[in-house]
């Protein structure tokens, strides 16, 4: 599964703030921005789902740990990456995003923040900080007579409020935190009230159709609003149920996952040119169907395990790499700064973040939950 969560996040990193990489006189196309984060959206669910039912306890101290140990996994690159972007903007070397001109985000608040009444510079300086509500700013304009407001369609924003970002990524991180706080209620379930749930967010998308006349496939609700995305997430928890079942009843599902393997492989290099309506939707249902069985495949592979583990370092820094790329090279389009420079500048910084803060917190984390486990063991009452 590293693998795929590795590739995704090139898949960003290469569609929506560069150029593809170009070899022998052709473009490598991978998997569009919306297709890569929904596949991230199924495999969290599929995660969640299986730690929730085979790590961390039921009731709050459960809650608690669960929702502790996801803040130490998400937070320290991420605070790692703020500050970064901060020291970027404040000494002027790069900009907010190569599309953004020559203005930082950093420009950006010192312009506009002041125009926000208190109580809504609070809630943003709080979503910076905290992660959890970044997305809702990709759903908001700003005018200096009525600060921050939800407007809709966002196209007719006349000063969008996502330039506000200091880590631009981040957003699908607001997203992420979201499901965390609602999975222990959903995802330990029946696998049929999971499925009722996600119908449920498909009906919201479905409604935003007809209610608000707005494609279903329309930028920012395509992949951005938490309640119709769910379902996403909520097909990668159905995908662990299923998971769970096979093994009950000890099926192998490794010949399966070499298959499955493969086709999300294949799929994540020629979606991009197949003629498919919906591809994002059709690559996300796809994933859902292939994670159980890649899982149980790949679950033991130490190598594919580290690769993995750089897909959200490379996530959530290569925008502020690729933001100094774009001053240094005065880009003002996306296309300005080539696939290559990026992928190479953001690879050492992303093997960086992993070895030098997320290696050290994940070892603590480790150690946390071992010692938990060993207090409630000695808390037991002995057998009579």
């Amino acid at each position: 599964m590293g693998t795929i969560r590795l590739l995704l996040a090139l898949a960003v990193l290469l569609i929506m703030h560069s150029t593809p990489i170009r070899v022998f006189g052709h473009d490598i196309r991978m998997i569009g921005g919306a297709g890569a984060v929904q596949g991230f959206y199924v495999i969290s669910g599929f995660y969640m789902a299986l730690v929730l039912n085979e790590k961390y306890g039921r009731g709050a101290k459960g809650f608690g740990e669960f929702i502790t140990q996801r803040i130490l996994r998400l937070m320290p690159a991420y605070w790692f990456c703020l500050l970064l972007a901060i020291f970027v903007g404040m000494i002027g070397i790069g900009t907010s995003l190569p599309h953004a001109g020559d203005r930082s985000t950093y420009q950006f608040w010192t312009e506009h923040a002041g125009q926000l009444p208190p109580w809504q510079l609070a809630w943003l300086v709080f979503t910076q900080i905290a992660i959890l509500g970044q997305d809702w700013l990709l759903f908001l304009s700003l005018e200096p007579t009525r600060g921050l407001f939800f407007v809709t369609p966002t196209h007719h924003a006349v000063l969008p409020a996502f330039p506000f970002l200091f880590v631009t990524p981040a957003w699908s991180l607001g997203v992420e935190l979201t499901f965390y706080l609602f999975a222990p209620f959903i995802v330990r379930r029946s696998w049929w009230i999971i499925a009722l749930i996600a119908l449920g967010s498909v009906a919201i998308r479905v409604a935003i159709r007809l209610i608000w006349k707005i494609p279903i496939g329309a930028d920012p609700w395509v992949y951005r609003f938490f309640p119709s995305e769910l379902a996403t997430f909520l097909l990668g928890a159905l995908g662990y149920h299923f998971y769970a079942q096979a093994r009950r009843m000890k099926w192998d599902l490794r010949p399966m996952g070499r298959v499955a393997l493969v086709v999300v492989l294949v799929a994540i290099f020629v979606f991009p040119n197949a003629p498919i309506p919906g591809r994002p939707f059709f690559f996300f249902s796809l994933m859902a169907l292939c994670v159980p069985s890649i899982f149980a495949l790949t679950k033991n592979w130490k190598v594919d395990r580290w690769i993995g583990e750089l897909s959200y370092p490379v996530y959530i820094v290569h925008a502020i790499v690729g933001a100094v790329i774009a001053k240094a090279v005065h880009a003002h389009l996306d296309t300005d700064v080539k696939g290559w420079q990026l992928l190479l500048a953001t690879m050492p910084i992303a093997i960086g973040i992993r070895l030098f803060i997320e290696d050290p917190v994940d070892r603590w984390r480790a150690r946390m939950h071992v010692r938990k486990l060993r207090s409630e063991a000695k808390m037991e009452p002995a057998p009579l």
